[in-house]
């Protein structure tokens, strides 16, 4: 937002932030990855869509619906929390997978960190979860503490064949399983807790 700023105010960004912005923008599918850097409204307009964070809450909720609660094959074999599909060689084949929808494997991952990375990084810049960017956005100009996470998870019914099924579900996991109290939690550098069963 710095960044913004300064190119309201008519400054010029000095090279090491135009090459971190650069980065982010192709990271971000913003611009291509030969693509040129052209700062202007559109492109400001653009980047905040898509650099923004998930609430804890849907995640979470996607990562137990989508990996059985973390005890799936997918999830145990190649840390796959979030069911992405992929083309090729890479990936772990579905035991049942649909013929019709051609030759496409879930995602396997070295670590479960990078399973959530690239989660995440799909969820903000593939054109399947536009309507949920758009809503977070819209939020955000409202300029709410909290975002409103039941509206939100009203966008991802392309997250599923079973569309509308998929985005129900995913609302009973994060409300029966109180998952909006974490929306807030913060990571910190001080000595974690160790929680031990009586």
């Amino acid at each position: 937002q710095v960044l913004e700023e300064h190119y309201r105010e008519g400054q010029e960004p000095c090279e090491e932030d135009l090459a971190w912005l650069e980065n982010l923008a192709q990271r971000y599918k913003v611009v291509k990855a030969d693509g040129e850097l052209d700062l202007n409204d559109n492109f400001f307009e653009k980047i905040f869509l898509r650099v923004d964070t998930i609430p804890v809450s849907m995640a979470l909720g996607q990562m137990a619906y989508e990996s059985g609660y973390a005890t799936s094959r997918f999830a145990a074999e190649g840390n796959a929390l979030f069911g992405q599909w992929c083309w090729g060689e890479d990936g772990m084949i579905p035991e049942n997978r649909r013929e019709d929808r051609g030759d496409y494997r879930i995602a396997d991952f070295p670590s479960l960190i990078d399973s959530i990375k690239a989660y995440a990084m799909n969820i903000n810049t593939h054109a399947a979860y536009r309507n949920f960017r758009l809503a977070r956005a819209e939020q955000r100009q409202e300029e709410n503490d909290d975002l409103d996470v039941s509206s939100l998870v009203n966008t991802l019914e392309f997250y599923s064949e079973k569309r509308q099924e998929y985005v129900e579900t995913l609302q009973g996991i994060i409300d029966h399983n109180k998952l909006t109290m974490f929306d807030r939690a913060k990571l910190s550098t001080g000595r974690p807790v160790v929680l031990v069963k009586d």
